[in-house]
């Protein structure tokens, strides 16, 4: 039900109830702020919260988990990007000084009944090594 496009009431609901966050935004901003209401900023968000709820409800209909995790202290190239690396140097099982962002996981069954979890990395972490 949460994807179906024919689903007035629900389009109806989710457009009435985005409109009035975006408006109550726009509000905090200018507040915050000494700029005044800006159409521009505004569809922005507005185009905005609209993606954010469709990726929520896609995400709430799927039978996968999904995982934000801190890595480990010791690099691994599976699930870690280094974006300090210069040269193509080997650095696996090298420390990590810095997480600049966690790493995602899906996690998921199988097809079949009783198949064993599991774990696929959606978005690497990006981390800093320690050089040598």
């Amino acid at each position: 039900m949460l994807l179906r496009a024919e689903d007035v009431s629900l389009t109806e609901n989710t457009a009435s109830l985005s409109e009035k966050i975006v408006q109550r935004l726009d509000q905090i901003v200018c507040s915050l702020t000494t700029t005044e209401p800006d159409e521009g900023r505004t569809s922005s968000l507005r185009r905005l919260l609209i993606r954010a709820i469709y990726l929520a409800r896609i995400l709430r209909v799927q039978h996968a988990q999904y995982a934000v995790e801190i890595p480990g202290h010791e690099f691994d190239p599976s699930s870690m990007e280094d974006i300090g690396a210069i040269d193509e140097e080997d650095i696996s099982l090298s420390p990590v000084a810095c997480v600049l962002a966690p790493a995602v996981y899906k996690y998921q069954h199988g097809k079949e009944e009783n198949t064993k979890l599991s774990r696929r990395v959606i978005f690497k972490a990006k981390v800093l090594v320690m050089t040598k």
